[in-house]
Order: C-alpha cells, then structure tokens, then sequence
C-alpha cells in the first residue's frame, strides 16, 4: 500500500494570477471560473509523477474551501485530474493562521508527506521547511511546470523515479 501524500492547495495566485486574468478580460468581480490552463496542467503533472509513489490527494487551504462543492465543480471544469481526490482544511477564525491549519491536518491524519502550493507565506516558515513549499505569485507567476519539476527534482525519495524530468520540461 502506498504512502499518503498532501498537496495543500490555495487557488488565487496558484490557478491563476492577475497577468493571466488581464489578458483573457475576466471581470476581476465575483468568482473567478478559468483557471491558466498552464497552471491545471502543472497541478496535473505534479499530480502524475507523485501517484507514481504515493497515494495524492489535494487539500484545498484557500478561502474557496468555504464553498467545496462549488471549488470542486471549477477545478473539476477547468481539467483537474478527475481521479485526485479532495479535501479541504479546517477554517480558522484567523486567516493568518494557515501554516497551523496545514499542520493540524497532517497531525490529525499522520502524515509526513506534503507540499504547499501558495502565493502567500501565512505563517508558514514558523512550522514548514521551505523544501515543502512551492510558491507562487499573485500578479504574475501562477504554477508552472518549471516549479513542479525543481519541486521533484528536491524530493530525495523519489529522484530516481524522475531521472528523466529534465528531458520531459525540454519536449
């Protein structure tokens, strides 16, 4: 049986960012419902290259959790991996409080394997080695593929498996 491992999730500034937002006109008003496809499909590689050791699931930590059914709908229509599946974090009363958030959730489920994909710090440095965060930026650098593959190639357990990551970002 294969280990658990968590992405942690946020969406604005992972899915998305507001470069992408400007070029495409989506109205900056209401629920964003397009997401780059460029950063779907690096969730989704990230997704692929981890189920080939791990049992994945994604752990949303955005606000959007408020409305799961509704964010799952979205990331659903937007290409996410339709097997993954997905979960979300408690919610606090302190939104700053999401680094204590992600660590009640791997506590609560014994789990040592993680990433967290975000645009923003939170308090995260105060619990998490920087070597599980991929982070992103809101204005203008939503998840890519070169952040996936310089996550994978960090992870010691698994870079015998991804030997040939380089070969694939090239093609």
């Amino acid at each position: 049986m294969k280990d658990k491992f968590y992405i942690f999730l946020d969406i604005d500034g992972v899915l998305y960012d507001w470069e992408y937002i400007l070029k495409k006109s989506i109205k900056k008003s209401g629920t964003i419902k397009d997401f780059n496809p460029q950063s779907v499909n690096a969730l989704n590689f990230l997704i692929e290259k981890l189920s080939n050791i791990y049992n994945v699931e994604i752990v949303i930590t955005s606000a959007w959790r408020i409305n799961m059914k509704k964010t799952i709908e979205i990331l659903l229509n937007n290409g996410l991996n339709k097997t993954i599946k997905i979960n979300c974090t408690e919610i606090s009363n302190n939104t700053q409080n999401r680094g204590l958030e992600i660590l009640n959730y791997l506590k609560n489920n014994s789990c040592k394997n993680f990433v967290i994909i975000d645009d923003e710090m939170f308090d995260f440095n105060g619990y998490f080695n920087k070597n599980n965060i991929i982070k992103t930026n809101i204005f203008n650098l939503s998840l890519n593929k070169e952040m996936v593959i310089k996550y994978l190639q960090s992870l010691d357990n698994i870079d015998n498996h991804f030997f040939s990551l380089v070969d694939e970002m090239i093609k």
